[in-house]
Parts: C-alpha cells; structure tokens; sequence
C-alpha cells in the first residue's frame, strides 16, 4: 500500500486549514477537547480474495480511500453529553461521505474529503463549539498487486453480481410475487432459487412462490440434483419490514453436509460456497445476504443451534436498543456475512456494514465508484 502527496494537494488543503483557523473560535479556558478517529466500514477490508478470483478477472484500476479520519472538537466545560454526542456524530456522519468510498483519482479523494470536512466545521461551530481539522489528510493509493487490493474493492464488485442476479427474469417475476402476496397477507412467501446446473453461466429454474402461513418463519425444500435443480439461495417476504435475520443467515451454511451436496464434487461443493445467498423482500427494502467468511459463518451455526431462543432474545434486544434490525444483524455476524440493500422494486444494491467512530458504531451504506 502506497501513500501519496502531492504539491496541488497541499496547497488546497492549505486553503481549507486557513479557511477554518481564520472562522474557528479562539480556544477558552474553560475548554474541554473530544479528540477521536472516524473509521470507515471495516467490513469492507476483509480478506476475501478468493471469492473475487473465482469470478472473474479483478478490475485494473488505482483506487483511492481514506482509511482513517481524525478530527477533534472543542467544547465548553458543562456541556449536554447527549448535545455533544449528538454533534459528534453528526460529524461522523459527513466525514462517512469522504470515508468508506474508493475514488478513482487522488484530487477526486482529496476534493470529497475537503467538502466533507468544511461541512464538519460548520455543524461543530454552528453549535458553538470549535473544530480542529487533523494535519493528516492525504488519501491511500491502492492498485492491483498492492497487499489487500481485491479485500478492499470486493464488496463493491460483488454488488455487480448481486444486481445481475436480482436483474434476472425469473428472479424479478418471483421477488415481485413474494413482495405482492406477503404485502397483501401479512405472512412470509417464500421460494428456492435454483439453477438448472451448478456452474455460473446456468440460467435459472422457475419454482413455486408459496407460504407456511407463518408472519415470520418460510422454511425452504434445498435440492443438489439435476431433476430438482440446484438450490443456491432462497427469496422471502418479510412482513415486518425488518433486515434479514439470524435464521436467514444461518440458512447460508446449513446445507452444506446434506448429502446430495456432501457427496458432491469439490468443484460443486465449492460453487455452492461461493454463490449461496438470501434475499429478504420487504416493501421497505430488498435485502442480499452472502457469506464472507465460511469459518466464522459455521462457528455463529454451532451458537445458533446450540441456543436458538437465546440467539433469537440477543437479536431482539440489540434491535429494540439500537432501532435497527440491521445493526442488530452486523452486531451479531459482522464479518461473518456480507449484507446488501437496494430500496424496494430497485436493483440498485449497495453493500452495507458498520462504521466505528469516537461516539460507536452506527450502520452505514458503502458508496461504491
């Protein structure tokens, strides 16, 4: 990994810190400092360089991305805690616009991060606080070859892939039949998606939307076999609106000892691996879960199977406290899966993690270039 710096960058820069030094309070006495770093998604950074070779070529461009943004405040003493949390991540919040984004050019990096920035000094000062922009501000280059390049963009390429699939005739007219029918009944619908053969250019076999009358539970029939196709994922409703939850992340790792995949071949055992997914169909969102890592994926199954109202009563209750079924989701599976959310009737899937900032962590869209 490579850090870059160049002259037109540090003259610009050199504009915004005067910009914000000449309009910034001068330090009182009496002032206390928050001092911390915003972080962006960790999930993007996973290792997960296999899943993007065994799909194709990975792209040949430089990205750049900030892997890191310090900033501080300064604040009277006395202070609302709940004010000045409040204002912190209110800043987390427009240093995530600049952060958790690759760019394709060093001044477009630079560009979004002195907007971000400038947009930060005024929420902070427009409270009466002071702002303190970091003298650290040069973003990360990253090209192919580079130590972590393809962990890096994988989220963003496997987006693509999800797209396409949503995209797929047979898997639209199913998703938008799931979303009608559990919209107008309140219950889960529900239908395997399968493939005619288990390699990637297979085109997709119908199968039957249809309901266990339950308002939250469908369970889906998997199939390995050339005469029932080869399920490698399953679409639902959910009534509640709510994320994918700990069952339908589970479900991604379940199958894999049935016996028509364990006597498969390794090349379709490890097909499977690589394109198992849920969809979750809400009227809100449309919801696409994979897997990013089988091994922490199959150790959270054993948690799971060994305690499943308990699992269950943990997830209701990181939801209740942090109003977010998707917090609730990453809390408990973090790198463990990789979560995609498109609004409902779009294709449009962004990957979606936590971010980590001096105020906790709060659910963010990746914004792809």
């Amino acid at each position: 990994m490579k850090n870059f710096y160049n002259t037109f960058g540090s003259l610009s820069f050199l504009l915004l810190f005067l910009f914000v030094g000449s309009c910034k309070k001068e330090p009182e006495k009496a002032l206390n400092f928050l001092k911390s770093t915003y972080r962006p998604d960790k999930h993007i950074l996973q290792n997960n360089i296999d899943k993007l070779m065994a799909v194709g070529v990975p792209p040949k461009f430089c990205y750049y991305y900030y892997p890191s943004i310090e900033y501080t405040i300064g604040y009277p003493a006395g202070t609302d805690p709940q004010l000045l949390d409040r204002i912190a991540r209110s800043v987390e919040e427009e240093l995530s616009k600049a952060a958790s984004i690759l760019y394709l050019s060093y001044q477009q990096a630079l560009n979004a991060y002195q907007s971000a920035q400038n947009n930060a000094f005024q929420l902070v000062t427009g409270a009466g606080f002071n702002y303190y922009p970091p003298t650290v501000y040069e973003p990360y280059q990253l090209c192919p070859g580079d130590d972590g390049y393809m962990a890096l963009i994988d989220p963003c390429f496997q987006k693509m892939l999800v797209g396409n699939m949503a995209r797929d005739s047979i898997i639209a007219a199913q998703n938008s039949t799931i979303l009608t029918k559990t919209t107008n009944t309140s219950v889960e619908y529900g239908a395997e998606v399968k493939l005619v053969a288990p390699t990637s250019f297979s085109p997709y076999k119908s199968t039957t939307v249809r309901t266990d009358n339950a308002t939250n539970n469908f369970n889906p029939k998997f199939t390995w076999s050339t005469t029932d196709g080869f399920t490698v994922g399953v679409s639902h409703g959910h009534p509640s609106n709510s994320a994918p939850s700990p069952a339908d992340a589970i479900w991604l790792v379940s199958n894999i000892n049935v016996p028509a995949l364990r006597n498969a071949s390794t090349e379709e055992r490890n097909f499977f691996r690589s394109n198992v997914f849920v969809t979750v169909v809400a009227s809100l969102h449309t919801y696409v879960i994979t897997v990013n890592n089988w091994q922490a994926l199959e150790k959270l199954y054993f948690e799971f199977k060994a305690d499943e109202a308990g699992f269950n009563a943990n997830y209701i209750r990181l939801t209740t406290e942090h109003g977010s079924s998707e917090h609730a989701l990453l809390s408990l599976f973090g790198e463990a899966i990789n979560l995609y959310k498109a609004p409902a009737g779009s294709t449009n899937f962004k990957p979606v993690g936590m971010a980590y900032g001096g105020t906790g962590d709060f659910v963010i869209e990746i914004l792809c270039p």
